[in-house]
C-alpha cells in the first residue's frame, strides 16, 4: 500500500486530520484527548487553556460564558486546528452545531469530530473528584445536562458513550 503520491516530482504525504475530543465538562476530553494524542504520536492542546483572560475570569466567578464569549476561543481552538495540518488531537466543548461548523470552517482539511457522551451519574462523579478548574462542579452538573444542548450524531465522527467512571479508551 503506498503511504503518499508523487505529483509532479513532489512526494505529497496523506494529511491526517485534527481530531477533536467534545463533550460536555467531566465528560473525559482532556483524559482520551491526551491518550489519544500518545498513542497517535501527535500533538495535543487541552482546548481550556485557549480561554482569553476574561473567559477565565468570568468563569471563576462562577458566570457562564455565552456566545459573544465564546467567539474569540472558538477562533483560537480554529486556528490551532489550521495549525496543525499533520494531525493532532485538540479539546473543545463544541456542544452546539454552530460552535462546531466555526471549527470546521476555513480549514484545508477537515477535523474528525469525536463526541464523548457519559451519562449524568458518571459526569457527577467525574466532577465531584476534580480538584482544579475554572468554575465549581456545581455549575457544571446544572449546566451540563445533556437536555440543555441536543446532540446528535450527525456530523461527528464517532460517538462514545462511555458508562463506568473508569472506562478505558487507551487501547
Amino acid at each position: 500500500m503506498q503511504s503518499s503520491r508523487v505529483f509532479a516530482n513532489i512526494e505529497v504525504a496523506p494529511k491526517m486530520p485534527v481530531i477533536v475530543i467534545m463533550g460536555v465538562s467531566g465528560s473525559g476530553k482532556s483524559v482520551v484527548g491526551r491518550a489519544l494524542s500518545v498513542r497517535l504520536n501527535v500533538p495535543f492542546c487541552e482546548g481550556d487553556n485557549l480561554h482569553p483572560a476574561a473567559n477565565i475570569a468570568k468563569m471563576k466567578m462562577g458566570n457562564p460564558l455565552d456566545d459573544v464569549d465564546r467567539a474569540p476561543w472558538l477562533a483560537r481552538v480554529a486556528s490551532w486546528i489550521k495549525d496543525h495540518p499533520g494531525g493532532g488531537v485538540v479539546t473543545c466543548s463544541a456542544l452546539r452545531r454552530r460552535y462546531r461548523n466555526r471549527l470546521r470552517e476555513d480549514q484545508l482539511v477537515l477535523p474528525s469530530m469525536v463526541l464523548l457522551d457519559p451519562p449524568p451519574a458518571v459526569v457527577k462523579w467525574r466532577l465531584d473528584g476534580r480538584e482544579v478548574h475554572f468554575m465549581l462542579p456545581a455549575y457544571f452538573i446544572v449546566n451540563s445536562e445533556h437536555s440543555n444542548y441536543p446532540l446528535s450524531m450527525k456530523r461527528c465522527s464517532s460517538w462514545l458513550e462511555l458508562n463506568h467512571p473508569s472506562c478505558s479508551l487507551s487501547k
